[in-house]
């Protein structure tokens, strides 16, 4: 039963929905467009739902969450991580040359992709492990950064281990924006934010 209970979505991770949010124009608008009623109202009803869900789910799972957490059966998975986001991804990048990059713009061709989540060809097993998705998805419902740096180096170390060219290992998490509403034209000038990066670390070699 409580297994059960845990699968039940949370909304515990999202973002009060408001029309001050800059993201509302390009992904909360088209749903209040599209259901006839102002963005105003629209808010309030989503944000009274949010709330209402939260409170509800919390009193669900609340009883169950020191058996859950010894059985390691928690449910890593909140319904949204925000209103306007999707779960983050996780990347890991190598540098292989000795010479540090001078600026960011100047290093993006330098940094090649190695693995993450979704998982990249390094290391595959590891990354679609139970384990490692539920840490993963862990830190980025909850925020909770502090568990990124170690993570970053535990996994730019192993980089370092496999491949004796690597000189820098770069971790990051990005939050990609939600998929455009099905009624939405091309004619419609609604802009639409690009990626988002959480966290951001970069990991030199031991000398």
């Amino acid at each position: 039963m409580a297994v059960v209970l845990a699968a039940i979505p949370s909304m515990s991770s999202t973002h009060p929905i408001a029309v001050t949010d800059p993201q509302f124009a390009s992904e909360m608008h088209p749903w209040a467009k599209f259901l006839g009623v102002s963005d105003e109202a629209f808010a309030g009803d989503a944000e009274r739902l949010r709330t209402d869900w939260i409170e509800v789910h919390d009193r669900l799972i609340g009883p169950f969450e020191r058996y859950l957490a010894l059985l390691g059966a928690q449910q890593p998975w909140g319904m949204f991580s925000s209103p306007n986001r999707s779960p983050s991804r996780f990347m890991l990048e190598v540098w292989p040359s000795p010479k540090a990059p001078t600026n960011e713009a100047a290093s993006q061709d330098q940094w090649r992709f190695l693995s993450g989540l979704p998982p990249g060809g390094w290391r595959g097993s590891f990354f679609e492990s139970e384990r490692t998705r539920s840490v993963l998805n862990k830190i980025t419902r909850y925020n909770l950064w502090s568990l990124a740096d170690p993570f970053c180096l535990y996994v730019a170390r192993k980089a370092f281990r496999d491949d004796r060219m690597v000189e820098r290992a770069r971790c990051t998490f990005v939050s990609e924006p939600a998929s455009s509403p099905p009624w939405r034209t091309a004619t419609e000038a609604i802009p639409k934010p690009g990626p988002h990066v959480d966290y951001r670390r970069v990991v030199e070699r031991d000398r």
